[in-house]
């Protein structure tokens, strides 16, 4: 079966496709932006090969989520599912960039791909499950 590293895994679309994969499974490892949002998904998905924590609307943010994921070796895909939501107000992030441009565009999957790309094996399959923001 296949490791596949989800992003914006703790909750809507990104946990019900991680755990349709574990049911299938898989092994999946899921990602949440912070350590409550990965203590409840400890709860929702038991069986997760692995949980990593990072936000990563900032570059050291992505980066660093990059590097947690490498760190469990290689992967067979990864799906990228983080995105911020539409209707609210606009926040910079550390980086000085709106957040919605942050995530949305620039760290999915653009940013942390090229970090873990080398970890993927070359078969490895990339799936944009968030929606386009502009």
């Amino acid at each position: 079966m296949a490791r596949v590293f989800v992003s914006g895994s703790s909750a809507g679309l990104g946990l019900l496709a991680g755990k349709e994969l574990l049911a299938k499974g898989h092994g999946v490892i899921f990602h949440a932006r912070n350590a409550v949002r990965a203590e409840d998904l400890k709860h929702e998905a038991a069986n997760a090969s692995s949980i990593v924590v990072g936000d990563i609307s900032t570059i050291s943010g992505a980066v660093d989520v990059a590097d947690q994921v490498n760190a469990l070796g290689p992967i067979d895909a990864v799906i990228h599912n983080a995105g911020v939501g539409y209707g609210g107000s606009l926040r910079s992030t550390s980086d000085g960039i709106p957040d919605i441009f942050a995530v949305n565009v620039l760290a999915a999957p653009r940013r942390p791909a090229k970090k873990i790309s080398p970890a993927i094996c070359e078969r490895c399959r990339a799936i944009d499950a968030a929606p386009p923001s502009l």
